[in-house]
This record gives C-alpha cells, structure tokens and sequence, in this order.
C-alpha cells in the first residue's frame, strides 16, 4: 500500500507513530491516497506490528515489501561485500517500481 510505503519513508516513523497528533496528520494525509477510515485503521496496525518487529540489537527491520528486511547498521551493511550488493539491491528496486 503506498500510504504504508509513505510511511515507512519518514525519518523516525516509529517515534512518530506513538504520538496521537502525527497520526492524526497521517489520516488526513491517507485521504490523499484515496485510503478509507478502516484501511488507515489496519495500516496503523500494520505500521505498528512493523515497529515491534524492529532489533535494536542489529537495527534489522521489516520493510512494507513482504519478506524483504533491511539494516543500515548491521555488519553486512559496512562489509566490502556492500559494493557487490548494491547493484543488486539497485537493479530489484527498479524492477519493483516498474
């Protein structure tokens, strides 16, 4: 759902997810997207069980894309094997957008 996907691009999502204005903000922002009071109700759901699902440990997190997890702090993320994957990850990106 790209209202979702809206979401999730937002610096600190999760911070703001607890606070009941910004989401109050958001419903107002979803009625761009053509979304209705019960689908926004299950995106908050949906944003909220992709909160929990975040590790602080690893700062592993899910991504509104089923089974696709991401992480900018884990140690794969800073390995040399980065510059491998990132055309990867570039050219499946492209290919979802198309």
């Amino acid at each position: 759902m790209k209202f979702i996907q809206a979401v999730l691009n937002k610096s600190e999502w999760r911070k703001k997810l607890t606070d009941p204005e910004i989401v109050s903000r958001w419903e107002a922002e979803a009625e761009s997207y053509h979304v209705r009071a019960e689908v926004f109700d299950y995106a908050i759901e949906e944003l909220n069980w992709l909160a929990n699902a975040y590790d602080d440990s690893t700062g592993i997190e899910p991504t509104g894309v089923d089974f696709v997890w991401v992480s900018t702090s884990s140690h794969f993320a800073h390995s040399r094997n980065r510059s491998f994957v990132d055309p990867l990850l570039i050219s499946a990106f492209r290919q979802s957008c198309a």
